[in-house]
This record gives structure tokens, sequence and C-alpha cells, in this order.
């Protein structure tokens, strides 16, 4: 040490420091911005040596450091702030936040170390970090008062991993910015330090968390929804020590509801009121953003609060106008006609300037507006102004000239000279609170204003005083509102005429569906785009890219080079499909189906494809894995994943992963099909061709039915903006899930196609919207069927079934199967809203609501709930999904019981699941702990009615052992009451530790029912492994018996269709016997057999054991003895006289 040059710590532009969490530097500095004199210069620190070094000697002052640091092993340590402290000067006293006692000595054994190399002989060291100068006591008990609150709010443990060197930036206001940093002893590189930036976040209450939280991003959309018409309100609440704003909460909060205003601007608000506010549910339904958190503590004993609603979301700068507490909030919101498309930004200023009408005051009032609107016109010349807060002007009081040219009064532009409405909004004659705080003049006054900037885009339609009750008002002060409309300045390419309107502009992102038609059609593409729902450019390029890759991957022709509107990308040629055949014994066709064919899919939707090809079901399953498996000559991000194989179903499903886009795979085996593919669409409906199984014909039928549909759809561009537009509505009401019996896609796609065809060839997307509600509000579903094809339907319709949509290329299947009385009640209710709202001319983004404002009318909506508790901890995901996938595939089924107990007048299963905290969220885990919700109406004179049949469904599954296991799951169903859900309860954000990829199965290659190859073309088999053929050898030997013979039998399903289909067969004369894990061999009627693997029914084909015929009681089929009088397969090919 005694050979180290120690450089002289003389220069006050370098220091040393320990730099805070972002989130302690935030609330610190909230409260520095006007009390600390260092502040903005300096962020929130601990001073460690200060003045320090000259930048030239710098890096060689921290070399020695480092040294140091590492010979004397100085270790990484937390640091607790527990108290407030403050040191003691002649002019001020400087209040600090402190170090714990129990921390403070690792912070003095780092600073020891550091003052031993640089030889810093100076005062004693105190670790604080400083929140304020206090030049007098009241100052001093205010800053000590709102850092105890800071500390009762909790300041995070902060682990200390570096020193930070910070050097003046003199180009940046001498701003001290990081410029390196000294690890501690054993400290893995830390992540660099950051010196948060300067300004105020903006909050945005989450609806579905229940919180407000920091917004992450509030920039301005081209689609943000469209706003024509703002409401102002500006609301001085009055702090006073003898009429505390908490006591008159509910008053104050009952005239902002009252006000209706779109912004709030308010004045003198207390950390206690804003409290107040920020956890009222009324204040959260109504105003979506503010510019204080619930985790703030502001800076002022008087403060300036801004709330807005859903549609005007701020970003926002507090600018200092005079002292420390003199300041203003000057939001930015930016806003697009709904019309015109006319986009502008609006600068609004929340002020408070001095009060008091002595000359000093009256000039030091004066300065502050002049420094206001000169920050105006400095950052915001081009932008609209509207300026609304208390200015404590005198009726007398003439505004400056070099302001006055700048802004008019709203007030006076509106009223004029008319006498009958004064506009005084603190008037201590008419309002008691006025009357008890005010000392010298008892003059009413018009305090109170809001100004717009002149040769403003806004007409003023009106300007008002909100009193309430004079006896006992919610303030001193009235608030003031101002109603705006934004007309915008018309241009060369924007013109309007009256009701009509020619729009040139194209705005960069101008969606294929088209131009914009009206208001409600622009609030559309606003609220697509500002949820994120909509597919971009780069989104569309990665979904189209995703398709190609799992062509090339499996050797597989893309059938359709536009679907939706996305091209594919492969390269086209004369004859592209025969060329492409050429070398390959195995045909395979990829077609895209679904939303993305249809051109509606949303950023988070899957992509459904299907294949036909000319090999059996089993040698394309194993031909794709095959495939897969050698990928390796591919980078990851280029190859195809397998996440799941979904066998046990009636027809099986690959979910693959391409290019980070989820594709769903089905797998139609059709040789003649592929053959005769470029003729397919010239091809009639009842075509041999199309003599499929129905397990073929269902997959191939995805690629038909949309077909169908694009060809009789009017208007497909505004078809499929007003598609997107109601499915988000389902969505975020609830009504949008298919397997639980309510809507899907299709449903919604068929719903939409026959309110199309009914109107003329150009409706919009609105129009559209609006006819599909109102058609679909008062239809009655008991009754009516939805088929628009124009195929004549030979459908007859179940007893049972509450709602009938029909397939559309051949109307014979019924899509909404699923639907049950009580899931067509909340389809119908939610329908009925819709069309009311609309019918009264309500914004789209009200109608659609939020997520989050739905669960909470759901959570408000029963009177009691079943609640469906699911608790899994087993250690195998895999068996965590089967769970769960079985017991929501139940919940159907459970809708049905309850509409079969009589004290059960309504069911509402919301189609998510749910935990009771937010924290429970987004977690990363084997582990599933969250419960199902069904609201109840039930009759009041029932009492606990429902306890049996929710035990007989909760042992039901419990008793299932293929899926519960009670050694690593809980299952329990109880009756609860809406006062008994916690008030946190949000949706399930669960995410499987091993991202939802099944981990391969060893007997993927061994099926129990193996169909006959489709083209009988045996030699189309691929070769497979000697591993994969002794299995399938030994699966063989172990299904023959000593006594029979091993003849082929035809398969289960192939009898099943068999008996369904042929016309020579009455359907209704067979059973089915079917192995029941439990009671044995069990019969089932033909037509009651569920091959969907989402219905609740569902049985797989491998557990068939027999056919029989019940008019004389013959068995056709039987699997252990190989017998089949249907096809004389098995041991009748062998003995034909039989």
């Amino acid at each position: 040490m005694a050979s180290y040059d120690k450089a002289p710590l003389d220069c006050y532009s370098t220091a040393l420091v320990l730099i805070p969490s972002s989130e302690i530097q935030s609330r610190l500095n909230i409260l520095r911005s006007a009390n600390d004199k260092s502040f903005p210069r300096w962020t929130s620190h601990i001073t460690l040596i200060y003045p320090f070094v000259q930048p030239n000697r710098l890096q060689h002052t921290l070399s020695g450091i480092r040294n140091a640091i590492t010979r004397q092993s100085v270790q990484p340590f937390e640091l607790e702030l527990d108290h407030i402290d403050r040191f003691k000067a002649r002019e001020y006293d400087t209040i600090y936040v402190a170090p714990s006692n129990a921390t403070r000595e690792s912070v003095h054994h780092l600073w020891s170390t550091l003052a031993d190399v640089v030889g810093y002989q100076g005062r004693a060291f105190v670790p604080h970090l400083t929140i304020g100068q206090a030049r007098n006591n009241r100052d001093g008990q205010l800053l000590d008062a709102k850092g105890k609150q800071i500390l009762r709010r909790g300041l995070p443990r902060w682990l200390v991993e570096s020193v930070v060197v910070l050097q003046k930036d003199e180009t940046d206001s001498g701003r001290m910015k990081v410029v390196d940093e000294i690890c501690l002893a054993g400290a893995p590189r830390p992540k660099p330090t950051s010196i948060i930036p300067e300004g105020f976040p903006t909050y945005c209450f989450e609806i579905a968390q229940k919180e407000w939280r920091i917004a992450t991003n509030v920039s301005f959309s081209p689609y943000s929804p469209g706003t024509r018409d703002i409401k102002v309100v500006t609301f001085n609440v009055l702090h006073d020590m003898d009429h505390d704003a908490v006591l008159r909460f509910e008053d104050i909060k009952s005239t902002l509801i009252k006000s209706r205003g779109d912004v709030l601007c308010m004045q003198e608000v207390t950390d206690a009121l804003l409290g107040l506010l920020l956890a009222d549910t009324d204040v959260q339904s109504t105003w979506t953003w503010c510019s204080r958190g619930c985790d703030t503590v502001m800076e002022s004993e008087r403060n300036v609060v801004v709330f807005t609603k859903h549609h005007l979301p701020f970003s926002w700068k507090r600018v200092v106008l005079s002292g420390k507490h003199k300041s203003a909030a000057v939001l930015s919101i930016s806003i697009i006609h709904p019309v015109s498309k006319a986009s502008m930004t609006i600068a609004l200023a929340n002020f408070h300037l001095t009060a008091g009408l002595s000359e000093q005051h009256l000039r030091a009032k004066s300065q502050e507006f002049k420094v206001l609107i000169h920050y105006l016109n400095e950052n915001h010349a081009d932008h609209e102004w509207i300026l609304a807060g208390d200015t404590n002007f005198p009726n007398t009081y003439q505004i400056d000239p070099e302001v006055e040219f700048a802004i008019d009064d709203v007030w006076s532009s509106y009223h004029g000279t008319n006498t009958l409405v004064s506009g005084f909004t603190y008037d201590p004659s008419q309002n008691t609170l006025a009357a008890a705080t005010v000392r010298a003049d008892k003059s009413a006054h018009r305090y109170d204003r809001i100004f717009l900037k002149r040769s403003t885009s806004f007409h003023i339609m009106d300007a008002e005083l909100l009193v309430d009750s004079p006896a006992s008002p919610a303030s001193d002060h009235w608030p003031l509102s101002a109603s705006l409309s934004f007309i915008p300045l018309l241009s060369n390419s924007v013109e309007l005429n009256g009701a009509g309107s020619s729009i040139e502009t194209v705005h960069s992102t101008q969606l294929e569906d088209g131009p914009m038609r009206d208001d409600l059609e622009a609030d559309f593409v606003a609220l697509l785009d500002t949820t994120g729902m909509l597919p971009n450019h780069d989104e569309r390029t990665q979904r189209s890219r995703a398709i190609d890759m799992l062509c090339i991957t499996i050797g597989a022709f893309l059938g359709d080079r536009m679907v939706g509107g996305y091209p594919g990308q492969q390269s086209s040629e004369e004859n592209p499909l025969a060329s492409h055949f050429d070398n390959s014994p195995v045909h395979l066709i990829l077609v895209p189906v679904g939303s993305y064919a249809m051109g509606v899919d949303f950023v988070d939707s899957d992509v459904d494809c299907i294949v036909v090809g000319n090999v059996s079901a089993p040698t394309f399953w194993a031909l794709v894995k095959q495939k897969i498996r050698g990928q390796t000559h591919r980078s990851r991000d280029d190859q195809v994943k397998l996440r799941r194989h979904v066998k046990d179903a009636a027809v099986q499903m690959m979910v693959l992963e391409c290019a980070g886009i989820k594709i769903d795979l089905q797998y139609c085996p059709a040789a003649q099909i592929v053959e005769c593919w470029e003729s397919l669409e010239e091809q009639t409906s009842d075509s041999p061709l199309f003599s499929l199984p129905v397990s073929s014909l269902r997959v191939l039928n995805a690629h038909r039915d949309w077909r169908r549909l694009s060809s009789i759809i009017p208007n497909l561009q505004s078809f499929r903006l007003a598609l997107r537009s109601i499915k988000l509505f389902c969505v975020r009401h609830g009504i949008y899930a298919s397997r639980y019996g309510y809507l899907g896609g299709l449903h919604i796609t068929i719903l939409l196609t026959q309110v199309a065809i009914n109107q003329a060839n150009s409706a919009s997307a609105s129009e559209l919207v609006r006819n599909f509600f109102h058609v679909y509000s008062a239809f009655v579903w008991e009754s009516d069927e939805v088929h628009p094809s124009g195929v004549e339907t030979t459908y007859k319709r179940k007893g049972r079934e509450p709602m009938v949509i029909l397939s559309p290329e051949k109307p014979v299947r019924n899509v909404s199967a699923s639907a049950s009385t009580h899931t067509l009640a909340a389809i119908r209710k939610e329908f009925s809203v819709a069309h009311e709202m609309l019918s009264h001319a309500t914004p789209w983004s009200q109608v659609c609501g939020t997520e989050g404002s739905a669960i909470n009318d759901f959570l408000r909506g029963f009177t009691s709930y079943v609640k469906l508790h699911v608790c899994y901890w087993g250690s195998s995901c895999m068996r965590g999904r089967a769970l769960v996938g079985f017991v929501e595939s139940r919940l159907v089924h459970l809708l049905v019981e309850l509409h079969s107990t009589k004290s059960t007048t309504t069911a509402r299963l919301w189609p998510l699941r749910f935990v009771d905290s937010p924290t429970e969220q987004h977690t990363k885990s084997a582990s599933v702990d969250g419960f199902y919700l069904i609201g109840l109406s039930m009759h009041n004179h029932m009492a606990k009615p429902l306890s049996g049949p929710l035990q007989a469904f909760e042992d039901s599954v419990r008793n299932n052992e293929d899926y519960y296991n009670s050694t690593e799951a809980f299952i329990s169903v109880s009756q609860v009451s809406r006062e008994s859900l916690k008030l946190s309860i949000v949706p399930d954000r669960h995410i499987w530790s091993d991202d939802g990829i099944d981990q391969p199965d060893s007997s993927d290659d061994e099926l129990d029912d193996v169909p006959e190859n489709p083209s009988n073309e045996e030699s189309n088999e691929l070769p497979i492994s000697a591993n994969q053929r002794k299995k399938q050898q030994r699966h063989a030997r172990s299904k023959v018996t000593s006594h029979i013979p091993a003849q082929k039998l035809r398969t289960s399903e192939d009898v099943y269709n068999r008996l369904l289909w042929d016309p020579h067969l009455n359907q209704d004369d067979y059973v089915i016997g079917y192995d029941d894990r439990f009671q044995g061999v069990k019969q089932m009627p033909l037509q009651n057999w569920k091959r969907d693997v989402d219905d609740e029914a569902f049985i797989p084909m491998h557990r068939i054991v027999h056919f029989m015929r019940k008019s004389d009681g013959k068995v056709l089929w039987d699997r252990q003895s190989k017998t089949d009088y249907v096809f004389g397969s098995g041991v009748l090919a062998q003995s034909p006289n039989q």
C-alpha cells in the first residue's frame, strides 16, 4: 500500500457511489424531485467518496481499488433501508433514508477499504440516501413523514454487488453518469447499473389483475380508438387540516363520477386521498389511466393528479413553475378522428398557481403561467393545447398580453358576455366549505379555468359548472368541465362532405380488409390493433415460412398457394403438382384450413393444416416422425418440432411447432383425391371421390368447408374484419370455447355467412356486425337451424339439441352438438346486450369491453358458484396435462347434470381456469393449482340442492384411474357463495415446465387397430427399422391365440362406418359392445357412440370388443374370436362357407 501513488481527492466531477435498484430510485426520486437540490443531476445514491480524483487519474485509481477489494475479499452484501434521519446544518436540515443497523457494518467495511486505498481523510462516513432539504420545521416534518410513508409501503432489500463510478457530463446540464463499475470480490459480472430515466411513470389499471401497474407502452397507434369528443374536468379538492379530504372522500368520488369526465385534472391531492381513489372500484372501472400509482408517495403536500379513461392513454412530465412545490403535469395524448383518420397530439397541462391576491402573489402566478406557456411553446408548438387547473386569478385580473395571444378561455369563448352564467368556481356565499375556509376576500371568483390553444382544432360543445349540494359540498371549489369536439383542419388528402366522406389517406398498416367505412368500422380496426390481435406483415410472413418449412420437411406439396390472402413462398411451375411427385412414390398434399385459410386468424392463433396422401395413416405418421428426427442438418430455429401426437381420438392429430408457430396437423388417406386434386373444385358434393371413411372425410371437409364458404361470401374483405371483431367480442365475453359448448371459429363463420349472403354485396363490416347481433339476439335456437350452404339438408334434429349449426359443404352434421341449454343461455344473453348497445350507437370498444371487466361481471353476477378445484403436484407434465384435459372434457357433462337439477335456473361456466392471486400467474412448472367456476342462479327455497350431483361428479373424476392418482393430485367440487371468492381472482397463466412438449412414447409404433391402406398399395409402405419390426412382430404374436388362425381382421372403425352409413342397413338395429375399465363389457346403441375426443362420452375405438344386431342377437363382429360377418374378414376369410 505504501508504494501506491494516491491521487488527490479534489475533483467534483467524479464520485464513487452505491446506486440502488430501479424500483428504489423511482420511488425516492419522485420525492426528491421537489425537495432535493441535487435532483435531477444526481439519481438516488449512497455517496462513498466525493470529491474524487481527476478524470485523467481515474483508471489508475480504480485499478488500485480493484486490487484492494480482491485482496481484502470484500464480498457482496444486502442493504436494508429501515429508518429516516437527518443532518443538521445552519441553513437547512438534510433528511435521508438510512440503512438498518444490521446491514450498516457491511457498508462501513466497503467504505473503509476504499478510503484506505485513496487516502480519504475527510469527515466520518454516514451511509444515507438523501430525500431532500428542509429550511424550516414544517418542511422537515413533512419530509420526515413522507419518508416514513415510503418505508411503511416497503422498500425492497438491495443486493450490493459493485461500486459505481460517476462522472459529470457537462454537455447534459452537469448530470452525473455511470462511466465504470468495480465488482466486489466473488461477485459474477453484474448487469450494468443503470440510472433510471427522468420523468414520471404513467399507471394503468389492469382489470384482470385488479391492480394499478406502471404502463410500459402508451405510444400512439394509427389505429387507436377513434376519438371525436373529449370532456375535460378540473377540480380543486381542497387540502385543509380542519376539513380532511379523507372524511369527504365519498362526496369527492360522487362528484367525480357524476362529472362523466374523460379527463380529470385534480389539484391539492394528498397521498391519503390518492390511495382511496386508486383503491375504489368505481374509480377503477371508470378511469383506466392515472399519473400516480399506489406505491407512489408524492413530492408535495398538495399535488396535481390526472385520471383519464381507457381510450386516452398518456405519458407526462412534471414541469416546475416556481420554487420546489409549484409544478404542472403536462400530458401527451394522441388521438385519431374516427371518420377522417386525422390524428393529433394534445399537450394537456394540469396546474395549480400560487394562491393569494396581494401584488406579490399576483406577480408570482403571472410568472408561473408564463413559464407554463413558454414550456408549451418550446416543446409542443405543433400540438393542440388544453390547460386546465386552478389559476387563482381574481375576476379583475388581466392575463399578460404576452400569454393571452396564445390561448383562449373556454368559459368566455362559449358563454361570451352572458351575465346569467357567472362561472364562479369559488363562491363563499354559495359554498359552505369555501365560507368555512376563506381568509380575507369573501368575493366569488372564477379561479378554476380551462384554456385552449388559439386556432385550435377543438370545437367547444359545452362549458359548465358542476354544482352539487351547497350545504354539503365535496370541496370549496366547484368543478369546471369543458366538452370539446375534435374537428380536424381539412387538407388536400381528406375531404369531409356532410354525412359522406372521401378519404384518400392510406395508412402504412392498412389491413387487407379494405378501407374504413364508418365510426364503428374504425373502432373494429382500432381495437384489434391496440390489443395486438392482428398479425402484421412480419407475422404473416412467419406463418407462411412455417408452412413452407413443414412442406419441405415432410415432402409435401402446398396444395393452395393463396389462403386468407397470405401467399405461400414455394416457387411456381407450369405443372407444379406433377413435377413435385415425379420422383417419389409417396404423394402428399398439404393445405391450410381454419382461421388461417379464411384470413381471420389472430396473432396467438394456431395454424390448422391437413395433409391428403396416398399412403395409410400409420405410414404417414411414422413418416412424419422419421422426417422430424432426421433434421439434424438444420439449425435449431429451422427445425420442425413435435409437441404432441394425439392418437386416441376420432381423428388423429399432431401438434407441431415450426419457426415459433404452432401447427395442428391432421391426415386424410385418399389416393384418388390426390390424383385429381387440381380438378377437385369441379367435383360435385355427391361425387364418388368423397365416398371415404368418416374419419377421412371429416379431415378433408375442413378444406371443403372453407372453400364452400369462401365461394358464397359476397364481400370477403368486410367479412374478415367483421368476423375478427365478433370473435374478439366472444373471447372477451367468455362465450368462445367450443369444447365447453360455446362458440368456436367455425360456428361464428357459419353464422356470419348466413347474415352476409342475405345482405348486399357492398355491405360493410359494421353492417355485418350490427345485423349479426340483430339476427341472433332474437333467433329461435330451439327450433331453427343455420346452414347457409344452399344445399338441401336431410338432417333430423335430435330432441336434446338446443342449438343446430350444420356443416357448410354437406349440411348433415351439427357442428354445435356440444352446446347445452346453459351455454346457449349465455350466448343469447351476450348477443342481446351487444345488440342493445349497438342500437344506441355505443362505441365498439365499450361493446367489446375487456376480458377483465367481463370476468368481474361474472364474479359479481351470481349468488353462488360451483368451484371445481384441480391440484396436481406430480413430476410429469404429460400426466398433469392429461388430468387437466380430462377434467375439462367432463365440464360439459357437469353442465348437463346441473340442467337436470330443477333447483338450478342458470348455470354459466366461465371458460378459463382461475387462481386466487396475481402472484400465481405466469409460473412455469409441472404442477397446477387452480379452479374452474360455474355461476349459479338458484331457486331460493332450495337448501344445498347440489350436494348430490356435485359429489357424484367428483367421485366420477376421482374413480378414473387412467387420469386421477391421489398420490399426485387432488380434485374437489363444491358450491360456494359469492362472498367467499377472493377479490384477487385472476385467470391462470400457467406454463408447463416442458413448454407443452410431450416426451416420445415408447409405444408410438404399436397400435391396437391399424386401418387398411386406403389405396391398397402395400408397396408404398416405407421401410422400417429392425427395432420397429421386432416390436410389431411381438405385438402381433400377443394378439394371436393358439386355436385361431392369424388372418387379418377388418378394423372396428371399418365395421362402425359400414353399419352407420350403409343405406341398406338400419343403424338403429345395432349395438356396440365395449370394454369398460370398471364394469367389464358394456353395450351402447350404435348411434350413441361418440368419436370426438372433446366429447365427455368419448371412448377410443380400440375398446370395442364386438358389434351385435339387436333384432336377432347375432354378434356380427368379435375381436377375440376374429369373427366378421360384415366384411367376411378374419377367420371367415379362410372358411367362406360360414
